[in-house]
């Protein structure tokens, strides 16, 4: 029998879902597999619809809710896989998607990270994050500098994961990220070059949500900057400081500048009160050209709406 890899997924409140997302995973050509499936608190009938799958691969997991970095934290360390591919809910897994990603990792001793090419519902190729190839190796300086792989599409060695202490609760919007640079400090991340993971939007989602999205902005910028203290000074300062630690971070122009861009994105969809909240935490958190130019707009739709107008007109088009 090939090696076994535990699949980990975590639903809440996505009953609708439930059939062709796990089915998904029952469809994998991979012959040995576990399929651990949570289901953390649901109350829209999640829990019965996993209840009517029989397959001697699930293991069925409900539970009152924990939220969603302890309950896959918890999943991943009770696998009895040393290879762990996770899931999103909802989400589509081809059918050779385990096979490639084991085989990826079992290429290249060096890789500690596999991801895939994501599909939307669209079937729109997720373009790279940065200028390198497919399925070459990422090493910890280019993660610094990117975001590598939605959380989805990963599978990872478990040994590792526990090593570098696995899902870390603070990062509760981006506990994906915090766990890629620690992982990074022992090895390299790879794509493999073919779309095998498909990801879903949904209401409920943190990815249609601008809020969240700010929220997981911050959360993913003091994940690095852990990791830069970690690299410079040896040690982390959510394990030294405990959540205070947080306290500490750095102003971040960058971190800044997207904050500002998301901001104009909202002020461009009339979103006006949750636009004045990310401008305002751009602005918090470093004055550039991008968090000035996005307060600028804001101010000159308040004072002078046609202004405003014609002015969005050109961005709109420009960007067309």
């Amino acid at each position: 029998m090939s090696r076994l890899v535990s699949v980990v997924t975590v639903f809440h409140n996505r009953a609708r879902h439930v059939a062709a997302s796990v089915g998904s995973l029952l469809a994998q050509t991979h012959d040995s597999l576990e399929i651990i499936v949570v289901d953390d608190g649901s109350s829209d009938g999640t829990a019965t619809e996993l209840r009517k799958l029989q397959d001697h691969r699930l293991d069925v997991r409900v539970q009152e809710n924990t939220g969603f970095t302890i309950a896959i934290d918890r999943a991943v360390r009770s696998a009895k896989g040393d290879v762990i591919a996770i899931h999103g809910s909802g989400d589509i897994s081809a059918p050779t998607r385990i096979k490639r990603q084991l085989a990826a990792l079992e290429a290249h001793p060096k890789v500690v990270v596999a991801g895939c090419m994501v599909t939307n519902e669209a079937s729109e190729l997720r373009l790279p994050t940065s200028n390198r190839v497919l399925g070459t190796a990422m090493d910890f300086t280019e993660l610094l500098q990117t975001y590598p792989m939605t959380h989805g599409e990963a599978m990872f060695h478990k040994p590792l994961f526990e090593r570098v202490g696995g899902y870390r609760p603070f990062f509760q919007l981006g506990q994906d990220y915090d766990l890629w640079l620690r992982m990074a400090e022992h090895g390299s991340f790879l794509t493999v070059p073919e779309p095998l993971y498909r990801r879903r939007q949904f209401e409920n989602s943190i990815n249609t949500n601008a809020l969240k999205l700010m929220a997981q902005a911050h959360y993913g910028d003091f994940a690095k900057q852990c990791a830069v203290i970690r690299e410079r000074h040896g040690y982390d300062p959510l394990e030294r400081f405990g959540n205070a630690g947080a306290l500490m971070a750095r102003p971040s122009s960058e971190l800044s500048s997207k904050l500002g861009s998301m901001g104009l994105k909202e002020l461009l969809r009339d979103n006006d009160e949750v636009s004045r909240i990310l401008i305002a935490a751009s602005l918090n958190k470093g004055k550039n050209i991008r968090s000035l130019g996005a307060a600028a707009l804001a101010n000159l739709k308040n004072c002078a709406p046609a202004a405003f107008g014609r002015v969005a007109g050109l961005w709109t088009r420009g960007r067309d």
